[in-house]
């Protein structure tokens, strides 16, 4: 009696029992029930003490394994170790030698070719007999090629089938975009598996008073929240802090160069010819043992501030003679027609050879010194890819006039800001206003998305159109565009 007692006080309840026998019993439980249902089953079997705690969070993430996409966890391009077909033997076995890995894509000699994969043992027989002059061709294995948007969990069965363990990843438009792993997808589940070629570095090493070090890879959020910045992540135009200087420069740039945001010096340490690897951050004020950025905040008894003077940098352009299109120019004001790839304002990366420089040289000093010297008679600005009309302030008096109209976005009727678009389709109706939110995509960083809603990062964008010409043959339209708020639309 008393050993059957025993026997029933070791089992767990009759309820989880039943469940687990039904699980059991139904081989095709995930497709017959729903994912709720699966997750609170998990949840009784771990209160019940059926499983533990990292059994059920396996599980767990195992469900959710459908929801992930290759391109949410792949290696991206610029991380990847590839070795070319027609690479001299010496290189690839160097290559190895120095990354670690086991397995590499092959490239050909086409753009986006993929010729196979190369296992590093398959060299080892080679290397033993003392040979390095071996064919490459001879030894690659089929290559897995997947597009970015297939599953994760639909990779990982195709991982087992077929007893693979790397597939090269490519974008909608076939051009390799990264590599995923089988031990990549096996990190969702169990969290971070680290080999002994794993090597555990910090995003942000303070390295000196007021400076870091940061990994370009840190993601943009992370970097402002670590420097408590006054920046909307969502106005970045960014993942990480490699690609929001990237952004600003318009190509790679070169170490030494640099950007200042919210009183820190962000300067590019460590390239290589494809990407930035590493930053030094600098805070001129320390306060209390951590940067302020916040020119508002009142110092307190006891403070204790660390103040760092930075060195003097001659920042005046000089004039250059650049062509310029002037469409008008008075003792005022001059419009100029910009070209593309045209800069208005000397800024890192572009000290020079920008419609300032230009301008300096046309009107000597008769600009308005609003500006700054950086940005003398610079009301407005076109973007560098962008081409138009662009109006700059020769006195002060023109300068604050046109300011104020720029400022209300022509609502006064004294400015307009319009322009001619093509547009796909015939509309319904000869003109319209069309109001909506902007806001960063949530799904696609990269990408400016259309909201219902107002919430922060998101702002009022109200553009006022008509139809100016129908091709109904080719259904296309000509239509006018006058902008009533900002500059995004």
């Amino acid at each position: 009696m008393n050993e059957k007692q025993n026997n029933e006080e070791s089992q767990p309840p009759s309820g989880v029992i039943d469940k687990l026998k039904k699980y059991f019993r139904n081989p095709f439980f995930i497709k017959t029930q729903s994912v709720s249902e699966v997750t609170d089953f998990l949840k009784d079997a771990l209160d019940q003490n059926v499983i533990d705690k990292e059994a059920e969070s396996i599980a767990s993430k195992a469900i959710k394994l459908g929801d992930i996409t290759v391109k949410e966890i792949m290696i991206p391009k610029v991380d990847m170790v590839t070795i070319q077909i027609e690479e001299d033997t010496n290189e690839v076995i160097n290559k190895i030698i120095e990354s670690g890995h086991s397995r590499y894509p092959v490239l050909g000699n086409e753009r986006n070719e993929v010729a196979g994969i190369l296992l590093a043992k398959d060299i080892l027989p080679k290397l033993f007999k003392g040979s390095i002059d071996f064919d490459l061709n001879e030894m690659l294995r089929d290559p897995n090629v997947v597009p970015e948007t297939k599953k994760a969990d639909s990779l990982l069965e195709e991982f087992k089938q077929d007893r693979s363990h790397l597939a090269v990843v490519i974008d909608e438009y076939g051009e390799i975009c990264g590599l995923i792993t089988i031990e990549d997808i096996l990190e969702e589940l169990v969290g971070e598996i680290e080999d002994e070629h794993d090597v555990d570095e910090e995003e942000i090493v303070e390295i000196d008073k007021n400076k870091f070090i940061v990994d370009a890879k840190i993601e943009v959020e992370v970097f402002i929240a670590f420097f408590e910045l006054n920046l909307d992540p969502l106005s970045i135009d960014a993942e990480t802090l490699g690609g929001l200087f990237i952004s600003k420069f318009g190509v790679l740039p070169k170490v030494g160069e640099s950007i200042k945001i919210d009183g820190l010096t962000i300067e590019v340490s460590d390239t290589d010819n494809r990407r930035i690897k590493k930053f030094i951050v600098d805070g001129f004020l320390k306060l209390n043992n951590k940067i302020i950025i916040d020119p508002s905040y009142t110092v307190k008894e006891n403070d204790i501030c660390i103040l760092k003077i930075p060195e003097a940098v001659e920042a005046k352009p000089i004039g250059e003679k650049i062509d310029l299109e002037i469409v008008y120019e008075d003792s005022d004001l001059i419009v100029i027609n910009k070209q593309k790839e045209l800069v208005v304002h000397p800024a890192p990366g572009n000290p020079n050879k920008t419609l300032v420089n230009a301008l300096i040289n046309h009107c000597g000093s008769s600009l308005s010194g609003i500006g700054g010297e950086k940005r003398p008679g610079i009301v407005h600005r076109l973007d560098k890819d962008t081409s138009g009309l662009i109006v700059v302030a020769k006195n002060d008096k023109s300068h604050n006039g046109l300011s104020e109209q720029f400022k209300n976005h022509g609502k006064d009727g004294r400015l307009i800001r319009s322009y001619k678009a093509i547009v796909w389709g015939i509309p319904r109706f000869s003109s319209g206003t069309i109001s909506t939110f902007l806001g960063r995509s949530v799904k696609n960083r990269k990408k400016v998305a259309v909201y219902d809603d107002e919430k922060p990062g998101r702002k009022i964008a109200i553009t006022h159109w008509k139809v100016l010409k129908k091709n109904t043959s080719n259904n296309i339209s000509l239509i006018e565009c006058k902008l009533e708020t900002g500059r995004t639309h």
